[in-house]
């Protein structure tokens, strides 16, 4: 048993590290096709009311996002102080950046549960969050199929038709699982293993969301909303560095990049996301070294721009001013 978990923590290991050297050499790549001076003189010379507008942006985002997940909270009739929901968003993100993609969840989850002991409400609000939140990205990333091919002169209404049929196909399967009961009687037929039941438990309590759609409703439409803000950022950098970018271009490849980086074997996205932008933008006519200057600090700003919030939170949540504690409501 012991030899068994110890090759599956190296396995673990291994394809951690092959995603970290697989994101280090697509980075070292697009550096190393760039002209950096240019992108450094194109720093130089970004306008800082753009740039304030992204900082602002991103961090409005960040407060959205605690909002939606703070509605699947209050579902489950957990009620805390929204700061408290907001300052572990904060740093579930910020973790996020040296973790594996559910790294940021499991640290925002740990940051709520010291006060909540129902540990699996929460992990189901994770869950759910993140399902409906790929649903939000696929139909965004069907729009951009569909967009390509009728606002450029490449591809075919076949091939686009042929990939937003399949992506239509995979969210309505996604949204009918979620709905059907015939889901929730499997997993009660589970073997009746400590570790089964636990997991029962989080899968029931996730599919009980199904019994709020007003809820829900909301969520997907803010889901929805916020697939504009990695647009609208990419945008902001692009006039802040001066480099014309059509804002229609960023409709149609932004939200496609995103969901492919959602499934990219890289770390957390990071090569994949920077080299898909200079690859389609430089398709479609945008320099590459302009191309690589916002594909590469578009993410980068938006990384800095939330890490004083988190830094507040850090370290004012470590010697907390003293306050009638509200308690957390429970079933």
């Amino acid at each position: 048993m012991g030899k068994s978990n110890n090759a599956s923590h190296s396995k673990k290991r291994l394809l951690l590290l092959l995603r970290i050297f697989i994101s280090l050499a697509l980075i070292g790549w697009l550096i190393y096709f760039a002209d950096m001076g240019r992108v450094l003189a194109y720093i130089s010379r970004a306008h800082a009311p753009y740039v304030v507008l992204v900082v602002a942006l991103i961090n409005l985002d960040r407060i959205l996002m605690s909002y939606k997940w703070n509605l699947l909270l209050t579902s489950k009739r957990i009620v805390l102080p929204f700061r408290r929901v907001l300052s572990a968003y904060y740093k579930g993100t910020f973790s996020g950046n040296f973790l594996p993609s559910v790294g940021s969840d499991a640290v925002r989850i740990y940051e709520v549960s010291r006060h909540v002991s129902r540990l699996g409400d929460l992990i189901s609000s994770a869950i759910v969050e993140r399902l409906i939140g790929l649903i939000a990205s696929g139909l965004m990333g069907l729009l951009s199929v569909v967009l390509f091919v009728r606002y450029t002169d490449r591809g075919s209404w076949q091939l686009a038709m042929s990939l937003a049929l399949g992506m239509a196909l995979a969210i309505v399967a996604l949204i009918v699982s979620l709905k059907s009961g015939r889901l929730s009687r499997a997993v009660r037929l589970l073997p009746d293993w400590k570790w089964t039941k636990k997991l029962e438990a989080i899968l029931l309590s996730s599919l009980d969301y199904a019994n709020d759609r007003k809820t829900l409703l909301i969520f997907f439409f803010w889901s929805v909303v916020e697939q504009l803000v990695p647009v609208l950022s990419y945008f902001l950098v692009a006039k802040a560095l001066d480099i014309e970018i059509p804002l229609m271009d960023l409709f149609i490849f932004v939200p496609l990049i995103y969901l492919l980086t959602r499934v990219s074997f890289s770390y957390n996205g990071l090569g994949v996301q920077e080299g898909l932008f200079v690859y389609l933008f430089s398709m479609g006519g945008i320099a590459q070294t302009e191309a690589f200057a916002v594909g590469f600090l578009t993410p980068l700003l938006g990384r800095l721009a939330y890490t004083p919030v988190f830094l507040y939170f850090f370290f004012a949540d470590r010697h907390p001013i003293p306050q009638p504690e509200i308690a957390a409501h429970e079933h």
